[in-house]
């Protein structure tokens, strides 16, 4: 598939995980800001668009073999995947960061004083994340499976725009400061990088939660929330 400069960013990010790979080496978010078309991208980030559209549909003709479709899924699979695969992923290692991050020796703290702001802005938006994720998984991903068996019994549900709605606004707000908040911490860290080797093992694990985070997030903003929002529309009474 091509990809033009009209094109939406999250367009082909959906179509195929992989194209993600181009946006990640630029730092474009295509998750939280993915309404963004590649003209637009492109000047926003003093980049060549020819070179970018060229990246991007390169990738595109090069991908082989099959990937995971989630565009294709139910939406009841889809958010049960998210909680198996990316809540749980996100508890593990939250909790493994913040403890190697409380237990950093003296001498590192002082030779890289950022770790403590680094530490701190972790503590409060692993906290935030967590509480997060509870309210889809106690409160959002509940009504989302309901919506899929109104579809299915083809029957309708009282206010279920705004049932749906409302929280997938503040889902999407979070969203926002979950990525803000990590874009901090990876300049702090000079983009995970450390020659220490007790900083590296950290960072690293740093690294590998903000893109499992941006590709939760992208399953969310990107393609369960709009269509939840769509069977909303056609299944509520009112």
């Amino acid at each position: 598939m091509k990809y033009f400069k009209q094109t939406k960013i999250k367009e082909p990010v959906i179509d195929d995980y992989r194209h993600a790979e181009v946006f990640r080496k630029y730092q474009i978010d295509f998750s939280t800001r993915g309404d963004r078309t590649f003209e637009e991208v492109s000047e926003e980030n003093h980049l060549l668009l020819s070179n970018l559209l060229e990246e991007i549909n390169q990738v595109s003709d090069s991908l082989s073999g099959e990937a995971d479709d989630y565009n294709e899924w139910k939406l009841d699979v889809l958010s049960d995947y998210i909680v198996s695969t990316h809540h749980q992923y996100s508890e593990r290692q939250s909790l493994k960061i913040k403890k190697d991050l409380e237990n950093l020796s003296t001498a590192i703290k002082k030779d890289f004083p950022e770790t403590e702001k680094i530490k701190t802005l972790f503590q409060l938006i692993s906290g935030e994340m967590a509480a997060h994720m509870k309210k889809e998984e106690i409160i959002l991903f509940p009504f989302i499976k309901k919506l899929v068996q109104a579809q299915a019994e083809n029957t309708k549900i009282q206010s279920a725009i705004s049932r749906v709605e409302n929280p997938i606004n503040m889902m999407i707000h979070d969203h926002s400061d979950q990525i803000d908040a990590f874009k901090e911490i990876n300049l702090l860290s000079n983009h995970y990088s450390s020659g220490e080797n007790e900083l590296s093992s950290i960072y690293q694990n740093l690294k590998e939660l903000e893109e499992d985070l941006i590709k939760h997030i992208h399953l969310e903003n990107n393609i369960l929330f709009p269509k939840a929002l769509i069977l909303a529309k056609e299944y509520s009474n009112s």
